[in-house]
């Protein structure tokens, strides 16, 4: 099955429905100006409250992302791989539309 996804100059949410064959995230993209994917990744927890029910825990966004290698922030990258099933933000480079063909 292939799915075919268009990504536009900028920022594009996208949901990938096909289990990729190679799910590498750099094999992925190969050959598109992709600047960054993310993906969120909250962790769900029971715990409401430390000790006071009036105290709640903080809310803390948890993103997965990778950056194109040349980013001065690569080193940070937590996304190797794309999964079906998911919804990603992925940040386009240069001027053109691009098709994305995920194959699964």
């Amino acid at each position: 099955m292939t799915q075919d996804i268009q990504l536009k100059p900028g920022w594009n949410s996208v949901f990938v429905q096909v289990e990729p064959e190679d799910r590498n995230l750099e094999n992925l993209l190969d050959g598109i100006p992709v600047k960054s994917v993310w993906a969120w990744n909250k962790r769900v927890d029971s715990v409401q409250y430390l000790t006071d029910p009036e105290d709640l825990l903080p809310e803390n966004p948890e993103w997965l992302h990778w950056e194109e290698p040349d980013s001065p922030s690569s080193f940070t990258n937590n996304l190797h791989i794309i999964r079906g099933g998911k919804a990603y933000l992925i940040h386009l480079g240069g001027v053109r539309n691009v098709t994305w063909r995920v194959t699964g």
